[in-house]
This record gives structure tokens, C-alpha cells and sequence, in this order.
């Protein structure tokens, strides 16, 4: 004789009082629906589904044109940092906007200051000749680039000279440069491609210098810098 199996109580068969529910199938769509949601997610106008026929959402729905640029806007320039081009940026340098000046470098605190002719001298090796060159990357970042000028010494240094030689090349070309310890100096390198023509600030030169120089500016033997650098504070 076969034994049935019992029948745990509580649980009911799964053939038997099961409602007879029908269930979508997987990856099918009302093509109405799918176009509600791909042009909602095109425009940006909103998540979910909106009747492309409502005239109040038709009039506030963002056209597709809409590149995010904000017409009627200034961006004024506040910041110009000093720095020297980074390794993977590609820059241009302005071909006639620049300043002679005296900086100092303050390497541990990374940081840099520009002295007064007046002061220069009660600092002796301590500063250094600089050209402050204009330049503006691919992005349209605005800076200042401090290319140390040749000093009066019998041996050449090749990393001036030929950070020197790198913004010259720059004021033609889009150029990026490196530091190679293994050569002792700066390797330029120029884009292949045509990477269009260098968006240049608005502002005059003299406003852009004095941006970049407003915190930085040594225009008297008692400014805490010199005194620091001379050992007095």
C-alpha cells in the first residue's frame, strides 16, 4: 500500500486557490507611455509622465536647445591665481601682455609674494626676476605665469631657459610642459589638434595684475614677510 504525503497544515497547495492574476511581460512597453517618459528625460522638465498635450507644462517645459548657458550673465573675474602651467593642461600665452618684477618664493609655505623695487634690495639673493605672462587654458581659467628671468651667471640654467622658450612657443600654439628631471629641464608639447582660439579676459591687464597681486604685495621693509625673511620675527 502507497502512503500518501500529509499535508502540512496551514499551507495551502499552490495549484489550488490561486487567484488568476495576469502579470505584465518583461520589456514590453505602451509606446504612447514610452514617449511621455522620453521626451520628459530629454527636456529635463520633470520625472514621470506628463500628457504632452497640457498646454500649462508645454509653456515652462525647457526647449530641447537649452545648453545651459545663461544669457545676460557676467562672470566677473575675482581670482587670478600665480602658478606655473600643471602637467596636463594645455594653455596659451598672450604675445605682448606682461610684467617685469622681483618675487619671492617661500617654498615651505608654498607660498609667493612680489616685492616693490624699492624693497628688493633688503633682500638680496632672496628674490627673484620674474615675467609675469598671461595666460588661459582650454577652460578659460585666467593666470599669471611667474618664468624666471636669466640671472648674470657664467653657467646656464636650462630650467629658465627653457620655461622661457615653452611660453614662447606658447603664444602661437596650445602648449603643455613638463618637468624632466632626466633632461634638467622643461619639455614643451604642442597640440596636435585645432583646440580653437584662446578665450582672453575682458578685463585690462593692469586690473588682472592687480587681482592676482592684491594679498601679495610687499611694498614696505616692515611687512612681516621681510621681517621673517631677515630673521627679525
Amino acid at each position: 500500500m502507497r502512503l500518501r504525503p500529509r499535508r502540512l497544515a496551514g499551507k495551502a497547495d499552490a495549484n489550488t486557490h490561486k487567484p488568476n492574476v495576469e502579470r505584465p511581460e518583461v520589456g514590453r512597453s505602451d509606446p504612447a507611455l514610452s514617449q511621455e517618459i522620453q521626451v520628459s528625460v530629454e527636456t529635463g522638465a520633470a520625472v514621470g509622465v506628463a500628457p504632452l498635450d497640457d498646454d500649462f507644462l508645454r509653456s515652462i517645459r525647457i526647449d530641447q536647445s537649452y545648453s545651459g548657458d545663461m544669457t545676460g550673465v557676467k562672470k566677473p573675474l575675482l581670482t587670478v591665481p600665480v602658478r606655473k602651467p600643471t602637467k596636463t593642461e594645455f594653455v596659451r600665452v598672450h604675445p605682448d601682455l606682461a610684467l617685469d618684477c622681483f618675487m619671492v618664493e617661500l617654498k615651505t609655505e608654498g607660498e609667493r609674494y612680489f616685492v616693490s623695487p624699492e624693497v628688493a634690495p633688503f633682500l638680496g639673493e632672496l628674490v627673484e626676476p620674474v615675467r609675469l605672462r598671461l595666460c588661459v587654458t582650454r577652460q578659460g581659467v585666467v593666470f599669471l605665469w611667474p618664468v624666471k628671468l636669466p640671472k648674470d651667471e657664467r653657467r646656464a640654467d636650462a630650467w629658465r631657459s627653457s620655461a622661457a622658450e615653452a611660453a614662447s612657443l606658447g603664444m602661437h600654439h596650445w602648449v603643455r610642459i613638463a618637468a624632466d628631471m632626466n633632461l634638467g629641464a622643461y619639455q614643451p608639447y604642442v597640440a596636435t589638434a585645432d583646440l580653437g582660439s584662446p578665450s582672453w579676459p575682458e578685463e585690462p591687464f593692469p586690473k588682472v595684475v592687480q587681482i592676482a597681486l592684491q594679498d601679495r604685495l610687499i611694498r614696505g621693509e616692515d611687512h612681516p614677510v621681510v621681517q621673517q625673511l631677515l630673521g627679525r620675527a
